[in-house]
């Protein structure tokens, strides 16, 4: 994600981190961040000055997981 204010500015930039999300890895200009700190609520806020040309770059390496339904749930059975 590309930044660029009209003019160098300071403010937040929240991102969405889903609970299910391991290993993501979040790098503002090439510069590895620590997420664990600043998440609230399911938001990551990258709190800075911010300049024109900033890059946001998001390596979050999901992997498909297999849910199966309750098997009382008579709808779902076998899906």
């Amino acid at each position: 994600m590309k930044i660029n204010p009209a003019v160098d500015a300071k403010f937040g930039i929240a991102l969405r981190i889903p609970l299910c999300s391991q290993g993501m890895e979040i790098r503002v200009n090439g510069e590895a961040l620590n997420n664990a700190e600043n998440i609230e609520q399911g938001y990551l806020d990258i709190r800075r000055t911010w300049k024109a040309g900033d890059i946001i770059k998001v390596n979050d390496p999901m992997e498909a997981h297999r849910i199966y339904a309750h098997p009382n749930l008579r709808a779902d059975a076998q899906k």
